[in-house]
């Protein structure tokens, strides 16, 4: 198969509007429910569910364990703050090299793809119907992709039903 019947099968709308590309498509909600009705999706999007809440945890607890480690010394707290100034002030100052932000720009290319597929599968686990998913473009690169429920059935879903499909996009991105 071509490239370009490959990409008509799959995106069947191209637009430009305000500099960016928009790829859609109301097609490939089918290949979503071949995903989403598998006897694992169930599984996997409570799993993202128990970890996306222990990401939410962590990401107000550790700030607050640093805030009180400039105050009180908290046994075990010192490590967590030597390993943040680590990650936030790295020493020396290399400038990114263009063969690692082509790897950059790439891999937050798939990663934006793949959370709003994880989105989409969730939906089709949770028989919420898709109108339309879509990726918007700079020149070549995507810069955001969407999954479009039809009308309200996302509203009329369970509130178990909305945190498994939020949180499948973020499981996605653990996984990457």
């Amino acid at each position: 198969m071509t490239g370009d019947r490959v990409i008509d099968r799959f995106f069947n709308v191209f637009e430009t509007e305000r500099g960016m590309l928009y790829i859609r498509s109301n097609r490939c909600p089918r290949y979503l429910d071949q995903f989403g009705q598998s006897k694992y999706t169930s599984v996997c999007t409570d799993l993202a569910a128990i970890v996306f809440l222990a990401l939410m945890f962590a990401s107000i607890t550790v700030p607050i364990l640093i805030i009180l480690s400039i105050f009180v010394t908290i046994p075990g707290v010192a490590a967590v703050q030597e390993f943040v100034s680590l990650v936030v002030i790295p020493e020396g100052s290399e400038i990114l090299s263009i063969s690692a932000a082509v790897y950059i720009v790439a891999s937050v290319c798939v990663a934006v793809v793949v959370h709003e597929f994880a989105h989409g599968v969730a939906m089709r686990a949770e028989d919420i119907s898709i109108e339309e998913i879509g990726i918007e473009c700079v020149l070549v690169f995507p810069v955001a992709a969407y999954v479009i429920p039809v009308d309200d059935s996302y509203e009329a879903a369970s509130i178990r039903s909305r945190i498994r499909i939020l949180s499948a996009g973020v499981f996605a991105n653990v996984l990457l």
